[in-house]
């Protein structure tokens, strides 16, 4: 599915994430800063993007799905992760 026929979906897709942005936002000061029982969940993101995609609302879905299920960033180099609610500021 070609997301560009599928912009009448936008608004829900948007829903999809404000509701579950409050959920994430009020967990983050008692989930653990590395959770790396939930990184297996990250391989559901992995392998080469699909020839036809999900749809609008399946893929907002399911990454919904995993990020909240994770909710880390994943240090590239050093293999080092870190929940954030805002960005990583670099020096």
């Amino acid at each position: 599915m070609d997301p560009l026929n599928e912009s009448e979906l936008s608004a829900d897709a948007l829903d999809l994430v404000a509701r579950a942005a409050p959920g994430y936002l009020d967990a983050l000061p008692d989930r653990p800063v590395s959770d790396p029982a939930s990184w297996h969940r990250l391989a559901d993101l992995g392998g080469p993007l699909p020839e036809d995609g999900e749809g609008t609302l399946a893929t907002v879905g399911r990454l919904i799905d995993v990020g909240t299920s994770t909710s880390h960033t994943q240090s590239v180099c050093s293999g080092a992760s870190s929940r954030a609610a805002r960005p990583m500021l670099f020096p």
